[in-house]
């Protein structure tokens, strides 16, 4: 026993010291130190501008001093300049480090804070650090993690934040969406953003949005309303004196131009934009100008003076590294090279845009470069090359231009342009009511002395007039309050559901996954995604009717619907492909799941106007792991259902864990394939 006291006794001595320690490192800073941090924090802000790699240094001691004391809000202050500072010098990697421990500190601050006032502090400073951070990633060409980082401070800030702060979070949010061909969601923000430029009268906030808007409109061929609002983007930027965004709306306006017809129009457009890059040294709309002078020379047939416009446009977008323009420049390259007699040089480059775009993930670039190379390989008789991109690049389209996204970008368009509409209406009435008071009072003086009575009269008229005008105003709003609530409702209703199979959509299924991917970070437990896709569908709807083929599509999203647990989610991926999201499952389980759906559909015949009509699908199945990324995810998925089609449909393919090296053997076979 007197051992153990022994250990006891020099525990309760050493107890005090270890405290003592404790205390020491985290400790109530001397007035000494307060005022070192003070001028530290002064001298840093001083140098911020004038020397950076200076106000670095100061601010590193500043934040080291910070640490040692737990300063919660000097700490986060700090990290945030030092990232600021990071990017003044060029170093993207730490300032996204700087940014994302502040982000992390003042999340947990926002938590555990004991008072409101410091909640609601922490909250707008991490919105301004999640916008750092969507710029970072932007710049990087991350879009996936921009537009999280963007959405978290848009959800921040909420409807009634900061105005300004808003409009430039769904101007950015807009701008991603536009970048990756997610044109009805694009529209959607940078109608929100040039709403909220229009109240705080920001004309050339208003110029860059109307931009964006003509541009989405132009990717989408509506030639009218594009050039009327890159027309309106030149007026606002003149007016704002704002010079770069004037030569990218002048520019796009040449493109219009040139794409209706006009190309003289269009050319001395063009070169009047590139001009104004050059005199304020915009390298960025420099690029654009000569890569679409040179299109427009193609269009004359002056192909080798194209050919130089293109490659003196392709160096300063290589230089400055923006990947959407360098695609634009290779691809029409290559179109130089094809209609000059130069297919395999034209191959090369195209080649090149593609497997850019796949790395980028630029769905509509990939696009027009899978199409690209497909006419280019049946040009040097390569049938099968041309033939799997053309198919590659018919799926890839049915993603980019569903018919519902087309529903919807016509829907949001229509709704501002009624805004628009009803405002000028309520101007026009404006002016008029004051031009009425005006005349009103020079009758008034005019005649005060000899019509007295008219005098009153006329006042009489006028209240009477007025009260009419506002009953009438009065009814004229209600009627629009009530048909813009029943668009509300009915937008809200169908933007989460796809209108045939009443499944969740595309949209919908993206947010349930980012949702599902962060809670597998988190808890480090995997889920499971299984792509479906039914075999042969064309020949059924070439057959039978395309209403044959949308009652399969009903008729197989209902027993999916079925299929699935109550935590589970079946999504209309696009097209006849269904997206099947199983929470806390493994590989394992879900290719049970598939297989069992598989034999269930192969084995009851779809029955039509007193016709059956054997079915089968084809399944991927892909198990998701914490760190590894969605979109790494569905292309395991999408290439195990691809390797089932080609291993003759009418199976369920599972793909490997993606650190499996050997291509071929990452996809098995369930079962065996049975051509249907």
């Amino acid at each position: 026993m007197r051992p153990l006291i022994r250990v006891h006794i020099l525990f309760l001595l050493l107890l005090p010291a270890a405290a003592l320690s404790l205390a020491e490192e985290i400790s109530t800073p001397s007035a000494e130190e307060i005022q070192r941090l003070t001028q530290l924090t002064q001298m840093y802000k001083e140098k911020f501008t004038s020397d950076p790699q200076e106000a670095i240094h100061y601010a590193a001691e500043a934040l080291e001093l910070a640490l040692r004391h737990d300063q919660h809000w000097e700490i986060i202050d700090i990290l945030t300049n030092l990232g600021s500072l990071s990017l003044t010098v060029g170093d993207q990697d730490k300032a996204l480090d700087y940014y994302l421990q502040a982000d992390d500190r003042v999340s947990h601050f926002m938590i555990r804070a004991p008072e409101i006032d410091f909640r609601e502090r922490a909250k707008k400073m991490r919105s301004t650090i999640l916008q750092r951070l969507g710029d970072v990633y932007l710049g990087r060409q991350q879009f996936g993690e921009s537009l999280a980082r963007y959405e978290a401070a848009l959800e921040l800030e909420g409807s009634g934040g900061r105005q300004r702060i808003l409009l430039s979070i769904h101007q950015q949010i807009g701008y991603i969406y536009l970048l990756t061909g997610e044109y009805d969601c694009a529209l959607e923000h940078s109608l929100s953003a040039i709403r909220l430029a229009e109240s705080l009268d920001d004309k050339s906030r208003m110029a860059d949005n109307a931009y964006l808007i003509g541009y989405i409109h132009r990717n989408l061929r509506k030639f009218s309303t594009a050039l009327e609002y890159f027309q309106l983007s030149a007026r606002l930027a003149r007016e704002a004196s704002h010079r770069s965004r004037l030569a990218n709306a002048l520019n796009e306006i040449g493109n219009v131009h040139g794409m209706q017809g006009n190309i003289e129009a269009g050319m001395r457009l063009k070169m009047e934009a590139l001009k104004i890059a050059e005199e304020i040294g915009d390298r960025y709309t420099q690029a654009a100008c000569l890569n679409d002078i040179g299109t427009l020379l193609v269009r004359q047939k002056k192909y080798p003076l194209a050919l130089t416009y293109f490659q003196r446009s392709y160096a300063i977008d290589l230089e400055i590294g923006q990947y959407r323009e360098i695609i634009g420049c290779l691809s029409n390259i290559a179109m130089c090279y094809a209609l000059t007699g130069r297919p395999e040089e034209a191959k090369l480059e195209i080649q090149k845009c593609i497997d850019l775009a796949r790395e980028k993930n630029l769905n509509f670039e990939l696009l027009n470069s899978l199409e690209g190379l497909s006419m280019t390989a049946y040009q040097l008789e390569e049938y099968k090359l041309a033939a799997d991109n053309i198919y590659e690049a018919y799926h890839l389209k049915d993603e980019i231009y569903d018919q519902q996204s087309h529903s919807r970008l016509t829907e949001l368009q229509a709704q501002y342009d009624t805004e628009r509409k009803e405002k000028q209406i309520q101007l026009l009435r404006n002016n008029l009511t004051i031009q009425e008071l005006e005349t009103e009072k020079e009758f008034q003086a005019k005649r005060l002395l000899l019509a007295g009575i008219g005098v009153l009269l006329v006042v009489m008229l006028l209240v009477f007039r007025q009260y009419r005008h506002k009953t009438l105003s009065n009814r004229i709003i209600r009627t629009k309050n009530r048909e813009l609530q029943v668009a509300y409702e009915q937008l809200d209703r169908t933007a989460r559901l796809d209108p045939l199979t009443e499944l969740a959509n595309r949209r919908d299924v993206l947010e349930r996954l980012e949702i599902e991917r962060r809670r597998c970070a988190r808890n480090g437990r995997p889920f499971c995604l299984v792509l479906a896709d039914i075999d042969s569908f064309k020949a059924i709807n070439d057959q039978h009717g395309h209403d044959c083929g949308d009652a399969v599509l009903v008729s197989l999203a209902a027993k999916l619907r079925a299929a699935i647990r109550k935590q589970d989610t079946v999504a209309r991926w696009g097209g006849e492909e269904f997206l099947l999201l199983l929470p806390e499952t493994g590989s394992e389980g879900g290719r049970t799941l598939a297989e069992k759906i598989r034999v269930a559909v192969h084995a009851e015949p779809f029955r039509y106007k007193e016709m059956k009509i054997s079915l089968s699908i084809t399944c991927g199945v892909a198990e998701h792991i914490p760190d590894e990324s969605l979109d790494d995810c569905l292309k395991r998925a999408d290439q195990a259902l691809y390797m089932g089609k080609r291993d003759g449909k009418n199976c369920v393919v599972t793909a490997q864990q993606p650190d499996v090296t050997t291509p071929e053997s990452s996809l098995r076979p369930d079962v065996n394939p049975t051509t249907t």
